[in-house]
């Protein structure tokens, strides 16, 4: 049946056009901003030329100005659009924004594809390419240079690959899908798929129905193809920094960022005892935006970032024992960021509005930091945030609805349906450790657009699916 829509020509006219617009969204606003430099930009770029000039993966330790080999970020983005030279030429910044491009593109249809086979219903895996192409989130990243858009990308190839393993039991897929997510832990800035292993070995565990020899068979075949992606680089960072922190070092900022706030009322004599550098990072102030100043942390404190990342995440951990209900509260607010964060519409208003982002911020830090009254025009620069905020949160709710349409009326195969959950809920679950906004929310997006697409079907069509599974 999927075949038969695959070779549809109406159907695939239709993804035609759904890619046209997408494409033609993105480099609008690409030629309107020009490639955006952000976050961690230079410090990409940067690697990115130390490569290039021979250096390998490399760059100048801020703590002694000296060349060390690097581990503040996965290697593959890098290397990736090193060889996009041999295509684009050497221009970076132009040539991350056209990966990001033909990787969104792919990434579009990936999805129709993988909603289609899901639910074997064309509108269905359709109108989720249409809210794709129309979802603020997923345009504003293709002009950062970052690699979050490319990410995504090879997320959804190892969400395809399981699925397909889902379906057909066949034991190789499970090999490729292992190899898959592995490819993606390398490529992700954050590496959150790096413990999303437990949950594959869970679900073969507990919801399939094969005889316990086929499933340790699924499990071990999966674990290996994950392994060795992984491995060869956790050996890599073993051997040239001593130490077995697995894949990069910057976890240990991010966790740390969200627990600044306590450090203020918790005690730690007795990890000032025990490690006495604690005391000297605890006593540099954050920068004004509540974020960990990493310079000041590594050359005054002349931490290399292996020994950063020891510390910041020791601290993180002993100040979440220390402070329970502190932190849950916190973790809450991350939560609710994460899902109602309007960041990338803003931005796209400052493309055209120049210092819009930066001056409703303000704003609304003013409002909520220093309890401060608001006038009427404060307000109404500060209205894009909360409307889009409101638009967000309805339709997570309504995204929420999608999923619980989908076991009621069990139009999704029931391990399908745990697969794709668990994995919403691991990436939510991780990503509210640290102060998550709209990008870290990049992985579910499409996920999203696919439950809120089954919805709006089921309301326009009242409940006349024609599903298979």
């Amino acid at each position: 049946m999927i075949k038969n829509y695959i070779n549809d020509k109406k159907y695939l006219y239709n993804v035609f056009i759904i890619l046209i617009f997408s494409i033609s969204l993105k480099l609008f606003l690409l030629h309107k901003s020009g490639p955006v430099y952000y976050g961690d930009s230079a410090e990409y770029l940067e690697v990115i030329n130390n490569i290039n000039n021979g250096l390998g993966f490399s760059r100048i330790d801020i703590s002694d100005n000296l060349m060390k080999p690097y581990s503040n970020k996965p290697p593959l983005f890098f290397y990736i659009v090193y060889f996009s030279k041999f295509l684009f030429g050497s221009d970076w910044a132009k040539n991350i924004t056209i990966i990001n491009i033909i990787s969104s593109s792919l990434t579009i249809v990936l999805w129709i594809y993988i909603s289609l086979i899901i639910t074997q219903n064309p509108k269905i895996s359709l109108l989720t390419g249409w809210l794709m192409m129309l979802n603020i989130n997923l345009i504003y990243n293709n002009i950062l240079l970052m690699p979050d858009t490319f990410y995504l990308m090879t997320f959804s190839f190892f969400f395809l690959l399981f699925l397909t393993a889902l379906r057909s039991k066949k034991a190789y897929l499970f090999f490729i899908s292992g190899i898959l997510m592995g490819i993606s832990v390398l490529i992700l800035t954050r590496t959150l798929l790096k413990a999303y292993w437990i949950f594959i070995v869970l679900l073969i565990i507990l919801y399939f129905k094969d005889e316990i020899k086929q499933k340790i068979k699924y499990i071990l075949l999966f674990l290996l193809g994950y392994l060795i992606i992984v491995f060869p680089y956790h050996t890599r960072n073993y051997l040239k920094f001593h130490t077995p922190t697995p894949i990069e070092f910057h976890q240990g900022i991010a966790l740390y960022w969200s627990i600044i706030p306590l450090t203020k009322s918790t005690d730690y004599k007795y990890l000032y005892s025990k490690y006495p550098k604690i005391e000297e990072i605890i006593n540099i102030p954050p920068h004004k935006a509540g974020s960990p100043d990493e310079y000041k942390i590594k050359t005054e404190v002349k931490l290399t970032d292996a020994e950063m990342a020891k510390y910041l995440t020791i601290i993180t951990l002993y100040t979440i024992v220390q402070n329970p209900i502190s932190f849950i509260k916190i973790y809450i607010r991350n939560f609710i960021n994460l899902i109602t964060s309007p960041s990338s519409y803003l931005s796209s208003i400052d493309i055209f509005y120049k210092d819009y982002f930066e001056k409703q911020h303000e704003i609304i830090k003013k409002f909520i930091n220093d309890y401060k009254t608001l006038s009427f025009k404060e307000f109404l620069i500060i209205t894009p945030n909360l409307f889009f905020r409101f638009i967000n949160l309805i339709l997570f709710l309504t995204f929420l609805a999608g999923i619980t349409l989908s076991f009621k009326q069990k139009y999704i195969n029931k391990e399908i349906n745990i697969f794709i959950i668990s994995l919403i809920v691991y990436i939510i679950g991780v990503t509210s450790l640290t102060p998550a906004y709209d990008r870290y929310r990049l992985p579910i997006e499409p996920i999203i657009c696919f439950y809120l697409s089954l919805f709006i079907f089921y309301i326009i069509s009242k409940n006349k699916f024609g599903y298979g599974n």
